[in-house]
């Protein structure tokens, strides 16, 4: 689906599906993707395996100490209360999927549940994910420079804020 893969080097797409294999994520249940990068030190494009949305929740599950875990997006209207400090938090979901669909998103939300009973939820507002993909997204970075649309960041926001709460998630605070 990406025509820039074709120009990466070989080695590098060998490598991004053995590695999509060895963690057994698939790449057509978007899992896991290949991303062309510039390698600057080469000249060449390179094809980097990167764990999705899915991939994370997949994972994770398969560890065998989660209960539950999730994310979400939040549109507007739906988080009521969210206290940092005890984590309680109150979603009024709209249920009309067309109608929730027409509302713009104003919050990403990841829960987790252990087996052992530990829970956590992340909650960071549309803003706060902007200014992350701003600051650690190189791609994104210039897609706002030169008004492109070339990074994920840029075609799919809200897959990338889900993928980006749960590494938060899990990275942070899971075993």
């Amino acid at each position: 689906q990406n025509p820039t893969l074709a120009e990466c080097t070989q080695g590098s797409i060998v490598n991004g599906a053995l590695a999509g294999h060895a963690l057994k994520l698939d790449f057509a249940l978007q899992q896991a993707y290949l991303v062309p990068f510039n390698d600057k030190k080469n000249g060449t494009k390179v094809a980097t395996f990167c764990i999705s949305w899915r991939g994370y929740v997949q994972l994770a599950l398969r560890s065998g100490v989660f209960k539950n875990i999730n994310v979400s997006e939040l549109k507007e209207g739906e988080l009521k209360k969210f206290d940092k400090l005890s984590e309680e938090y109150e979603i009024e979901w709209i249920d009309n999927e067309y109608e929730r669909g027409k509302k713009p998103t104003t919050h990403y939300i990841a829960y987790f549940e252990l087996l052992n009973g530990f829970k956590k939820v992340l909650v960071w507002t549309k803003e706060k994910m902007q200014l992350h993909a701003e600051k650690y997204s190189m791609m994104y970075q210039s897609d706002l420079k030169y008004n492109n649309k070339k990074s994920f960041w840029s075609t799919d926001f809200d897959s990338q804020a889900k993928k980006t709460m749960l590494r938060q998630l899990i990275s942070k605070y899971a075993p």
